[in-house]
């Protein structure tokens, strides 16, 4: 048992150490004619804030004993939860350096500081841009930009919950934050992919939603201590009303009265509210004394009443401890509890100097059929084989389609361009051409040259004025207007079976009449192939599939298919005979 320490960390050590020598020993229980269990314990506290229970959690974890944690638990407070929301700040938006930072420092990634101010230090970009530079190399900034690189990857296509499932399994997250933090991070991290999950369920899954609503809210976790757990419970005496236990435990009956918060509100003579405040006792006129004696009476009665409450959780044993400083508040608990059992008779005190009142067990010990019962019960033969797989189908998506062979698939992270400014230039293009139709049409310059200027981190000035002159042309374009028109779809989902095949996507644009159906891809290749013949089959066989699973749709009407590059703004219809060599 630990002897030093503040006296509220010592009382927590020690008695955890009580209650793991209680069932270690095999210490009998005579009402219940057993030995004591981990479920049979209730510590009972006044309050949650302060370091006494994280500490009594932290110690019993650490002895193996089994403890349902703390019954309220604010996530963002929560220092692994911190960790997590770093890491999602920064691939929320790869240039909050600070955000990076502490991510980075976090156990998740687990670089030191001085891996740290190598990577920060005589930068000329952001960080996350210094820490693309160390992709595929061996050392810890290596990994950490290999990791950084592929978990950017996937939160753009999955939900919160999935995301910090791997983060904390596949990639180890969860071992690492719990050899810095220990045991007691076991609770936040649990409950906060509960909240993931449980936020997916009724939202859409977007990680920035998540992020944001979790930050606003703060996630107060209210978790039922539920007393058919083997396992230690902790509550405030205030929840513990209608509940009972073998043994209870109160450790924090030495707390402060009721304190003195300055300013108070009373009733002048025409009974209008009036603030009272005294900086000091001597300033304390009569109408503020009324008021103060009033609140401390009323306090002092629902002091009492809790006090009530938290004797009488007891069936069998009720332990009360506390700690002090250098005064002990007059009328706390721990000196009420003092007298009335001054009065009891037969009262012991051992030479430790605990003082014990004890009665013998005369009733018949309480027995617990039903739990025997529930004990020996046989499980039948199925209940203990793992359930057989769901047999999902997984659909495939048009771009991901088996074909031909062809060159390699362009890397978003190539030697020749570390940061994927090439892939981000795309995205900025396509979500662009998939807004800006939206606007008035003379609005679309301010607007596209606003957006750049928020959203095209990393691009210069010119590379953003070519963007921007890009699409305005392509907007612009007579044989585009159809695609633009009113009516028009962007980022339309596909979903269908094609020969048998689930296949998913979404299309660009998608115009939809009565006799006829416009398919729109955008590429933004520079420079675009010249002649039909030069596209990728990658493109032919991902358009092909968009065709076929548009005439299952709609089998009276012709399907037409384009490819738009914005790269000099190049409208290429695809041949009906092209398509038909790639169809799925």
């Amino acid at each position: 048992v630990a002897t030093t320490g503040s006296a509220d960390a010592r009382l927590a050590v020690k008695i955890a150490h009580t209650i793991k020598g209680w069932v270690a020993n095999g210490e009998m229980l005579p009402a219940r004619a057993r030995p004591i269990r981990y479920g049979d314990v209730l510590v009972l506290v006044r309050k949650r804030s302060g370091a006494f229970i994280p500490t009594l959690v932290r110690t019993l974890k650490e002895l193996g004993v089994a403890v349902g944690g703390l019954d309220r638990l604010v996530l963002v407070n929560q220092i692994a939860v911190q960790d997590l929301l770093a890491l999602a700040d920064a691939l929320l938006l790869p240039d909050d350096d600070l955000q990076l930072a502490g991510a980075l420092k976090s156990p998740i990634f687990g670089l030191s500081e001085d891996d740290l101010f190598t990577l920060a230090h005589g930068r000329t970009g952001s960080l996350a841009v210094a820490l693309a530079r160390h992709r595929a190399g061996a050392s810890a900034l290596g990994r950490a930009a290999d990791l950084f690189t592929h978990l950017a990857q996937r939160a753009d296509f999955t939900g919160p919950h999935t995301l910090f499932a791997e983060v904390l399994g596949e990639h180890g997250g969860r071992a690492r934050l719990l050899a810095r933090l220990g045991p007691d991070a076991v609770d936040a991290i649990d409950e906060f992919l509960g909240t993931a999950l449980a936020h997916e369920r009724a939202h859409p899954p977007s990680l920035q939603l998540f992020v944001q609503w979790l930050r606003q809210g703060g996630a107060m976790v209210k978790r039922e201590q539920d007393a058919g757990l083997d396992q230690v419970r902790i509550m405030t005496v205030h929840n513990a009303k209608g509940l009972q236990a073998p043994i209870v435990i109160l450790p924090d009956t030495i707390g402060p009265g009721a304190t003195d918060r300055g300013v108070r509100w009373g009733d002048d003579f025409d009974g209008t509210k009036l603030p009272y405040w005294a900086p000091n006792a001597s300033f304390h006129v009569p109408p503020y004394r009324d008021l103060l004696d009033a609140e401390r009476a009323a306090a002092e009665r629902e002091s009492h009443r809790l006090l009530y409450v938290a004797l009488t959780r007891a069936e069998d044993r009720l332990l009360i401890a506390g700690w002090q400083g250098k005064t002990r508040p007059q009328g706390c608990w721990y000196d009420l509890i003092a007298e009335g059992f001054s009065r009891l008779p037969e009262l012991e005190q051992a030479p430790d100097g605990v003082l014990r009142y004890a009665s013998a067990q005369t009733a018949p010990p309480r027995t617990e059929a039903a739990a025997a019962a529930a004990q020996s019960c046989v499980l039948p033969e199925w209940a203990l084989r793992p359930a057989p797989p769901e047999g999902v189908e997984e659909a495939l998506s048009p771009s991901a389609l088996p074909g031909e062979d062809e060159g390699p698939v362009a890397n978003p992270r190539a030697a020749n361009d570390p940061t994927g400014q090439r892939f981000r230039r795309g995205r900025l293009v396509h979500a662009l051409l998939q807004h800006l139709p939206d606007q008035p049409p003379e609005r679309w310059e301010a607007t596209a040259r606003s957006y750049l200027d928020r959203s095209g981190g990393g691009l210069t000035p010119e590379e953003r004025a070519e963007v921007a002159a890009e699409v305005l042309a392509l907007l612009r374009h007579p044989d585009c207007a159809a695609a633009f028109a009113p009516g028009s779809l962007a980022e339309a989902p596909l979903a269908g079976r094609v020969r048998g095949r689930l296949i998913a996507g979404q299309v660009d644009r998608l115009v939809v009449t009565s006799g006829r159906i416009l398919v729109v891809d955008f590429k933004t290749n520079r420079p675009p192939p010249v002649r039909e013949e030069e596209v990728a089959p990658l493109y032919l066989r991902q358009m092909a599939a968009y065709r076929a699973l548009l005439r299952a749709a709609y089998p009276d009407r012709e399907v037409a298919c384009v490819l738009i590059w914005t790269y000099g703004a190049t409208v290429m219809p695809l041949p009906p005979t092209m398509l038909d060599a790639h169809e799925p």
